[in-house]
């Protein structure tokens, strides 16, 4: 196969994978739990479980392409978001208000060479994406949300 069709492969891959990636977007960070319902029907995904920790609450949905974790604080704000799965989510509903501020940190971060991981600190939030092809992960959660005593290792 000549390098035209294989790059024209790549492309329909590509555009395949951007194609499901807003679909992929969950619960908007430091909205109300009530949010849960209308991302799952948005995801089409079935909530998968929901676990109590004590000092938050995690609601599971699950679709074909990704597994989406909300956590919610005991005041029913969603104070983090992680996701794993086939592609990176359209982070701009993920972030919602706080996409501005995520938008204006990415620059700053200098991107390490070979690096799998990347770690972006805007003023008031923090994503977090790792993982290779088919297997991506992250995270995004508010450190000034953070409940008393959780540490942002807990959100995986």
């Amino acid at each position: 196969m000549s390098d035209r069709p294989r790059a024209r492969l790549a492309a329909l891959a590509l555009a395949a994978c951007a194609a499901l990636a807003p679909s992929l977007a969950a619960a908007t960070l430091g909205e109300r739990v009530e949010s849960v319902e209308a991302d799952r029907s948005r995801l089409s995904a079935r909530l998968a479980g929901t676990t109590d920790l004590g000092r938050y609450r995690v609601y599971t949905l699950d679709s074909p392409v990704s597994m989406v974790r909300q956590f919610a604080g005991p005041d029913g704000v969603i104070f983090a978001v992680a996701w794993s799965g086939l592609a990176v989510p359209d982070l701009t509903p993920l972030l919602g208000a706080y996409a501005a501020d995520y938008r204006a940190a990415r620059p700053l971060q200098r991107p390490r060479r070979g690096a799998r991981s990347a770690r972006v600190t805007g003023q008031q939030v923090v994503v977090e994406t790792w993982g290779r092809m088919r297997d991506l992960h992250g995270l995004a959660y508010l450190p000034a949300l953070l409940p008393a005593g959780v540490e942002p290792d807990a959100i995986r």
